[in-house]
C-alpha cells in the first residue's frame, strides 16, 4: 500500500516543474499549469457570480389589478418592486371606464422583483352617449349602430317592439322622434324607442288590367309595381281553356285596391306536362309589418339549380302564387332577407281544395 502511494506521489511530482529538470521541460510545465489555474479560477468566479445573482433577486407575487383605477395599481406594483407597461383599449361597459380590464402575468404569479407587468385600461365604450337620430331612416340608423358596435357588445339597440309608426309627410321609414333624447350619457345597455313615419296616408292604388294575361306575365307586372295580390283557381274554366290564363280580377281594372286588401286573380287551372312535374298554387302568410318589406321567392330544382321567381314589397298577410315545378323542387320565401317558408314540391291529397279556396274568395270579394 505504501509503495502504491509513493508511486502516485512520484508521478504527481514528475508533473510539477523541478529545478534539476531541463529548462525547456520546466518552462513547458509552468505554462501548462498556469493555463489550468486560470481556467479553474474563471470557472469558480462564474459559478460564484451566478449563485450570488440567484440569491440577490427577490421573488414577489403579482397582485390582482382587475377593476382597479390606474393610480392605485401603479402604487401597488411599485410597492412590490415591479415595473409596469400601460395600454388603453375601448371596452363596452361604461361603468369600467378608466379601470383595468386585463393584465399579464396573471394574478398570483410568482415573479422576480423588477419584472414588467402589462396592464390594459378601459377607455370606455366607442359610443358613450345617445346620438341624434331624428331625420335618419330606420335602415340608416341600424346600419350606423351595426358599424359602431362591430367589435363590441352593443350598448344601443333598436327592437321592432319599440318602434311606433304614424302617417306623416315625412318619407316612409324616417325617424320622427326618439327616446332617450340625444346627448344622454350611456351607463349600460339601452334600447331606443322610436316614432317612425309611415309616409303620407295612402288612400289606395288603382288596379291594373290583368285579365287576359298569362299568370307569369301577371306575376311579373304586379311584382314590379308592388301591388299586393293573391291567385285563385277558377272554378268555371271552360273546356279547352288556356292553362294559367287570368280570367277575372277583383277589384276590376281602374278600381281602387283599398289599403290592407289584395288584388284577387282567378286563373285557369295549370296542367303539368309530365308525371315528373307538379302544378299548383302555393299558399303562405307573411308577418304583418307597418311598412312594406322586401319579399323574394326562389325555386331550387332537384339537381340544385336555383332561380329567382319574383321579388316584390309586401306589408304582410296572405301571399299566394302559381307554380309549375319538377317534383322534389324547393320553394323558398324570404321576407326582409330572412327565410320564413320552405316547401318541398310533392303530390299531396287535399280534401275539397276548391271548396276551401272558394270560401276564402267569397269572404274577400
Amino acid at each position: 500500500m505504501k509503495k502504491t502511494i509513493s508511486a502516485v506521489q512520484q508521478k504527481v511530482k514528475n508533473l510539477l516543474p523541478q529545478e534539476q529538470e531541463n529548462p525547456e521541460n520546466r518552462y513547458f510545465k509552468v505554462v501548462v499549469w498556469g493555463f489550468i489555474a486560470v481556467f479553474f479560477l474563471a470557472l469558480l468566479a462564474g459559478t460564484l457570480s451566478f449563485l450570488i445573482a440567484l440569491q440577490g433577486d427577490e421573488v414577489t407575487m403579482v397582485p390582482n389589478l382587475e377593476d382597479r383605477v390606474l393610480v392605485d395599481a401603479l402604487e401597488e406594483l411599485q410597492s412590490r418592486g415591479l415595473n409596469v407597461h400601460v395600454q388603453q383599449r375601448f371596452f363596452s361597459d361604461p361603468a369600467r371606464a378608466g379601470r383595468i380590464i386585463d393584465q399579464s402575468p396573471d394574478p398570483g404569479s410568482q415573479v422576480r422583483v423588477g419584472r414588467r407587468v402589462n396592464i390594459i385600461v378601459s377607455r370606455g365604450p366607442v359610443v358613450d352617449e345617445v346620438g341624434s337620430y331624428v331625420g335618419l331612416t330606420l335602415d340608416e340608423l341600424r346600419a350606423q349602430l351595426a358599424a359602431q358596435f362591430t367589435n363590441f357588445d352593443p350598448l344601443l339597440e333598436v327592437k321592432n317592439s319599440n318602434i311606433s309608426y304614424i302617417f306623416s309627410e315625412e318619407e316612409a321609414g324616417t325617424i320622427i322622434s326618439q327616446q332617450p333624447e340625444s346627448g344622454l350619457k350611456l351607463t349600460g345597455y339601452t334600447e331606443l324607442k322610436l316614432l317612425v313615419s309611415r309616409g303620407p296616408e295612402v288612400l289606395g292604388i288603382p288596379a291594373p288590367e290583368i285579365v287576359g294575361l298569362d299568370y307569369t306575365q301577371a306575376l311579373g307586372l304586379l311584382a314590379v309595381r308592388n301591388v299586393p295580390f293573391v291567385f285563385r283557381y277558377s272554378t268555371q274554366a271552360a273546356e279547352n281553356a288556356i292553362p294559367g290564363l287570368v280570367v277575372s280580377q277583383f277589384p276590376e281594372a281602374g278600381e281602387v285596391i283599398e289599403p290592407g286588401n289584395n288584388l284577387v286573380l282567378r286563373i285557369n287551372p295549370l296542367e303539368s306536362s309530365s308525371s315528373n312535374e307538379l302544378a299548383d298554387i302555393f299558399y303562405t302568410n307573411i308577418p304583418e309589418f307597418a311598412l312594406p318589406v322586401d319579399v323574394e321567392v326562389d325555386f331550387v330544382t332537384p339537381d340544385g339549380e336555383s332561380s329567382r321567381y319574383f321579388q316584390t314589397q309586401h306589408a304582410g298577410g296572405e301571399l299566394t302564387f302559381p307554380y309549375l315545378l319538377p317534383i322534389g323542387s324547393l320553394i323558398n320565401v324570404y321576407v326582409d332577407g330572412q327565410l320564413i317558408s320552405r316547401y318541398t314540391v310533392r303530390p299531396i291529397e287535399v280534401e275539397n281544395p276548391e271548396d276551401s279556396a272558394s270560401d276564402a274568395d267569397t269572404n274577400e270579394e
